[in-house]
């Protein structure tokens, strides 16, 4: 994110000054403070970083050494990233956003650099920091994915009795295709405690890659529910494991046992009504997702997929009302998409730019689609000269998208790449 606009200035400015510990250090950092912030304002990356590097070190600030790593991290300069987020991770050693972040950067050099951060953030946060490897992973290059492997695996070795680090262990061996120690990492993991639901998941899942059967990894999850009937989220899992091996009935019987539950009340109706929409059972289909609406972790989810039956079935208005109920969440911008082509086709064209204007894109990708259908509405609505000048800045913005170059051709726009 672009940490250094103006109101992130004008926030440093007058609000930093009050977190600095002392009078003294407050007028030695106020003079490097200003000149860096001018510095990045102008697009002096370098000398802003010096600057803040300095004013960090006085200060110890944990807000400034977070937003400085950012910082560094959006204008890709590798040596003070991995300066600041160390001293973020040693300036607030209880974060572990602080942690993971210093860990993904340091691993790219090696194990050794990386493991003091994957050490803390097990001991700040176990369940999280495990949690949250499967981003740390999919962020990592080759080497450091390799190196996380190894720093996890002597963290293990050093701290054996520790079922998180045997967990994290087990999981960056899987990540890496080393399957011999992940199966070795994740039964001391269950040995040291049983029911630690990930560590039970991997093994279901490393069961059926040495088995090549799904059938030996059910039988496993299915001991394992009778061991830890009330643990939600393994039942969850065993319902979809069930569902791919197509076990409905059983399926379904999971499923239901966790109707009521908070976390997965929701979601379970919607697998449910998923299933249905495949078997074109419309109304069972529908009576399943509106159960999914009393739970506020799946209600936007199963409101868009209730769009998308509406629409499948020509009921255009309903289809638009629960499309236009999804203003957050994951489906915010698929839906707000589909609202739009709607009433493209009933060329409300004034409207449906309306509701272009009000959404929140969070992603390039979904600002992008926002965008090449404003072009569309503004060449539909006879505004050909404002949808050419919008073309031009997103394939100038963009020159080497052959993908956006495609959709703007589709939309009869003389464009060249070298545009």
């Amino acid at each position: 994110m672009s940490i250094f606009g103006n109101l992130f200035r004008v926030y440093l400015l007058i609000g930093f000054l009050a977190m600095i510990p002392t009078p003294a250090h407050a007028s030695d950092a106020l003079y490097p403070l200003l000149v860096a912030d001018i510095a990045a304002s102008r697009g002096l990356t370098q000398i802003a970083l010096e600057h803040y590097l300095n004013v960090i070190r006085l200060t110890k600030n944990t807000v400034l050494a977070e937003q400085s790593t950012l910082f560094a991290i959006q204008h890709q300069d590798q040596k003070a990233a991995l300066t600041l987020s160390a001293l973020w991770a040693a300036y607030d050693p209880r974060s572990l956003d602080a942690q993971v972040i210093a860990l993904i950067l340091h691993l790219e050099g090696s194990a050794e650099q990386g493991m003091p951060y994957l050490s803390r953030a097990t001991e700040i946060n176990p369940k999280q920091a495990t949690e949250s490897l499967h981003e740390v992973a999919s962020l990592l290059s080759d080497n450091g994915l390799e190196h996380l492997r190894i720093a996890s695996l002597k963290l293990a070795q050093l701290k054996p009795q520790d079922p998180s680090l045997q967990l994290i262990a087990a999981l960056s061996a899987a990540a890496t295709a080393d399957i011999r120690h992940a199966m070795l990492f994740v039964n001391h993991a269950l040995a040291r405690q049983p029911d630690l639901t990930e560590a039970i998941l991997l093994k279901a899942r490393l069961i059926q890659h040495e088995e090549d059967s799904e059938t030996a990894a059910l039988r496993y999850l299915k001991t394992q529910i009778t061991a830890f009937p009330e643990d939600a989220k393994l039942r969850f899992f065993y319902a979809n494991a069930l569902m791919d091996h197509a076990e409905v009935d059983q399926a379904f019987k999971q499923l239901e046992a966790l109707s009521k539950d908070t976390t997965y009340g929701g979601f379970s109706a919607i697998l449910m009504g998923d299933y249905y929409l495949q078997q074109h059972k419309m109304l069972k289909a529908r009576k399943a997702l509106e159960q999914a609406l009393a739970f506020d972790n799946a209600k936007t989810s199963a409101q868009y997929i209730l769009g998308t039956v509406a629409e499948q079935q020509h009921q255009l208005k309903e289809a638009l009302h629960w499309y236009l109920m999804v203003d957050t969440g994951p489906y915010h911008i698929a839906a707000r998409l589909r609202v739009i082509d709607l009433l493209k086709k009933e060329k409300s064209f004034d409207q449906a730019m309306a509701y272009l204007e009000e959404a929140e894109p969070q992603t390039l990708d979904e600002q992008k689609q926002l965008l090449l259908r404003k072009v569309e509405l503004l060449q539909l609505s006879d505004h050909t000269e404002e949808a050419f000048e919008l073309a031009h800045k997103l394939l100038k913005n963009l020159p080497h998208d052959t993908d956006l170059l495609e959709s703007l051709k589709g939309f009869n726009i003389p464009l060249q790449a070298s545009d």
